[in-house]
């Protein structure tokens, strides 16, 4: 099964996108830093679930980017440059 290409946002909307992480404090920066990565390389929205503690001890659902090719490029060339799978390794847990 092959992915299907995703119409990319214009640079104005992914631009915005990523300022709108950079403003949330509820994060710690690494998660902040790969949100914002992947706004800026055209990942779509998504909308994610967690199934740790959370709020009050109850699953909780949470605004997010998923990939696009531009993002696995970038992750891509910080690996070749900072060593395999540094991109990861540096943003554990995102």
């Amino acid at each position: 099964m092959s992915e299907q290409p995703q119409e990319q946002p214009n640079l104005a909307v992914r631009i915005a996108r990523a300022l709108a992480f950079a403003q949330d404090a509820d994060h710690d920066m690494s998660w902040t830093v790969d949100q914002m990565v992947r706004a800026l390389t055209g990942c779509p929205p998504v909308t994610k679930t967690d199934s740790d503690v959370g709020v009050h001890g109850e699953p909780y659902s949470y605004g997010a980017m998923g990939e696009s090719a531009g993002y696995r490029q970038f992750v891509a060339e910080f690996d070749a440059k900072w060593g395999t799978s540094a991109w990861q390794e540096s943003h554990d847990g995102v």
